[in-house]
């Protein structure tokens, strides 16, 4: 098993540095993480109908993506609890 298990569609960067995963998928959960500034990242995905979005701190790219399945896979294991 990978430690981080994704895909990534497209990748997209602008001219001031920022960069843009579009399109990563875990555990059948579309997500994105977008830098908005050094250390700080936006995500956001979908489960059904409810959208759920935020932000975390993380130097690496790749940490921002593990805290962002991290979520997903609680809020997997919360909608089947209810």
């Amino acid at each position: 098993m990978s430690l981080l298990p994704f895909a990534i569609l497209s990748n997209k960067s602008d001219l001031d540095g920022r960069c843009e995963i579009v399109g990563m998928i875990h555990r059948s959960v579309e997500y994105t993480v977008t830098a908005v500034a050094p250390g700080l990242w936006k995500w956001q995905f979908r489960i059904g109908d409810r959208i759920v979005s935020g932000k975390t701190e993380a130097r690496l790219q790749l940490l921002a993506i593990r805290r962002v399945q991290l979520r997903i896979d609680r809020e997997l294991k919360k909608a089947t609890h209810e």
